[in-house]
Formats: structure tokens, C-alpha cells, sequence
């Protein structure tokens, strides 16, 4: 700084000089110290660092925001890709749908054929049994079939051929809790008879 004093007496003139001419009193004072300037040096260049550090940053923010940016592109398409799959792929699923439900359906009938079957298998091989032990005095007017389960009613001539075909049907293995729960007397044209019901559960032993 640069500091001009004119006159102590701010413009008083001082006594002119024999030539006529006018002297001031002119005093310099410079501050311009080297401590201020190079205190001015560092600011300027803590200014420039900042600005490069913040151009810097503004850079890699500019960057990474446009890989961010080619990432979330990449996603986007994929899904988008993905849905379009999953449309085009809905009327294969709900054919499946019905397909599965329809495999389930004859899946059940199947078995319910076969579950069957081996009811009526059983219930063929109990009839060609009694077909074969049945004597010769003993006569069958039905038979039936009750969920496992066998109701024979009939009417015999003779008690010891009424006693041989139960003894029969109990020693098969696949009569089992063989029962008479009913043997009566009755009197016919031919003589008396003895009018009888044998239950049993059929199972699936031979």
C-alpha cells in the first residue's frame, strides 16, 4: 500500500523558494510486506486446488452416474425381456394347468378301477370256493357283498353237511371271522330243513 502525505498541514503551501517555485512535503509510505503477499499467494492456490478437486469430483460423479445409468438400461431391458417371456408363455401354463388336472383326474380313476378290481377279484374267487366245498345237501338262495364283507343265506337238508360247509369256510384264509348268526328250523314239502345265514369278511389271503 502506498500512502501520499501532502503538507503536515493538509495543502499549506511552505515558503516559496528563490526560483518561485512550490515545495510539498511528500512522504511515501510503503506496506506492501512480504508476509501479506505470500499469505495472498496461498489463498489463490487453496482456491485453484478446490476448484480442480471439485472438477474432479464432478467428473467421476458424471461418469459413475452414466455406468449407473447403462446398469439400470441393462436391468430394465432384462425385465422387460422377462415379462414378455412370461406373456407369451401364460396360455403353455394354463394348457398345463388343465393337462395336470386332467392327469390327477385319471390318476384317481385308475386307481379307483384297480381298488375295484381287486374287491371284485376277491369277491370271484369267494364264489368259485363256495362253488367247490359247497355239499351236497346245502343250498344257497343269495349271496352279498357288503364292503368286504360276505352275507350267505341258504337252507340245508342235513345239520352234518350245514357243519361241513361252515367248517370249509372257516379253514380258508380268506374268510375270515367266519359267523352263523342264524340257523332255524323249518318245515317244507320235502321234510324240515334248516334255513341259515353265514357271515364273513373276505380278505385278500388265499
Amino acid at each position: 500500500m502506498i500512502k501520499i502525505n501532502l503538507l503536515k498541514n493538509r495543502g499549506e503551501q511552505t515558503q516559496a523558494t528563490s526560483a518561485g517555485e512550490i515545495n510539498y512535503e511528500t512522504s511515501f509510505d510503503i506496506r506492501t510486506t512480504s508476509g501479506k503477499t505470500s499469505a495472498a499467494k496461498d489463498v489463490f492456490i487453496k482456491i485453484i486446488v478446490m476448484l480442480m478437486g471439485m472438477a474432479g469430483l464432478f467428473t467421476y460423479e458424471s461418469f459413475h452416474i452414466s455406468d449407473l445409468r447403462l446398469q439400470l438400461q441393462t436391468i430394465t431391458r432384462k425385465k422387460n425381456e422377462a415379462a414378455k417371456e412370461i406373456e407369451q408363455k401364460k396360455p403353455i401354463a394354463a394348457q398345463a394347468t388343465v393337462l395336470q388336472k386332467q392327469i390327477q383326474e385319471l390318476e384317481g380313476r385308475i386307481k379307483a378301477i384297480r381298488e375295484l378290481s381287486t374287491i371284485r377279484l376277491r369277491e370271484i374267487k369267494a364264489v368259485d370256493y363256495i362253488q367247490n366245498v359247497i355239499p351236497e345237501k346245502v343250498w344257497l338262495k343269495s349271496l352279498s357283498f357288503d364292503e368286504g364283507d360276505i352275507v350267505i343265506d341258504g337252507f340245508s337238508g342235513s345239520d352234518d353237511q350245514l357243519a361241513q360247509f361252515f367248517t370249509s369256510l372257516e379253514s380258508k384264509k380268506s374268510f375270515a371271522n367266519v359267523l352263523l348268526t342264524k340257523s332255524v328250523e323249518q318245515k317244507s314239502k320235502d321234510g324240515t330243513v334248516k334255513v341259515f345265514m353265514i357271515t364273513a369278511h373276505i380278505s385278500s389271503g388265499d
